[in-house]
């Protein structure tokens, strides 16, 4: 019984379900910045769901452990894919809590000047049908923005 009411509590308290994924390549660095922000307890139960692992994101400060979560869902669920190679190592910068929600900052190393790639984002679809990721991509002076769902998990990206 209590568990139904976590899960009823849980879908009724944020009956949208949407996050916001900034990436911008750095020249300089060579690397893809990202920023990505979630709910922190939509995230919390997609690393229990997929690895039976709590992680504790009470505050900014969070364990090994966590991080490596942290760093794997991301790893797994939002990579590039360029001339048939897949580019998900990332370094996970830095953090920054609010009440509800949860900014995860990282770094793809890109050494290659990117030209067409391939982004794929499944974060949270398996938990929400109707989860909507929305990615901002900044390259040089361009933006473009993606919309990825359930049934469009990856977009074509042209950077000529």
């Amino acid at each position: 019984m209590i568990f139904i009411f976590y899960i009823l509590f849980n879908i009724l308290a944020h009956p949208i379900h949407t996050s916001v994924t900034n990436i911008s390549y750095n020249q300089d660095k060579k690397a893809f910045e990202i920023s990505a922000r979630l709910f922190k307890h939509d995230l919390q139960s997609a690393i229990y769901k997929k690895w039976a692992y709590t992680i504790n994101i009470k505050n900014e400060k969070t364990s090994d452990s966590t991080d490596y979560y942290l760093k794997k869902y991301f790893e797994t669920n939002l990579y590039f894919t360029a001339k048939k190679r897949t580019y998900n190592k990332f370094r996970l910068k830095k953090k920054k809590l609010t009440d509800d929600t949860i900014w995860v900052y990282l770094e793809l190393p890109f050494k290659r000047k990117p030209t067409n790639i391939t982004l794929t984002n499944t974060i949270l679809l398996d938990l929400f049908s109707n989860q909507s990721n929305l990615v901002i991509f900044s390259y040089h002076s361009s933006e473009m923005g993606y919309r990825f769902t359930e049934n469009r998990q990856t977009q074509e990206i042209s950077l000529n």
